[in-house]
């Protein structure tokens, strides 16, 4: 793995990684609501919600300018379900 752009404290990286969680979880809902929209036929409202996604996938962009190559938003979320997982 290469090293981050950006050198930073563990701490601030712990917080930055729930703020990229967040806008990963955000754009993927919101994705989900435009196939909805567009499923229902409204173009309108599917326009609105992938214009949202796009916003919240630029932040996780911005944001993995912090993190090692191949330290990504979508890996955090799945370690996330998997510990919700009651086996």
């Amino acid at each position: 793995m290469s090293k981050p752009k950006h050198r930073i404290d563990r701490v601030y990286l712990a917080r930055l990684r729930a703020i990229r969680l967040h806008h990963w979880d955000a754009a993927m809902s919101d994705r989900r609501l435009e196939r909805f929209a567009e499923d229902a036929g409204n173009i309108k409202a599917a326009i609105s919600f992938r214009a949202d996604a796009n916003l919240h996938l630029t932040f996780v962009q911005t944001l993995n300018e912090f993190f090692e190559i191949g330290d990504t938003a979508e890996n955090d979320a799945n370690k996330r379900d998997e510990s919700l997982i009651p086996w």
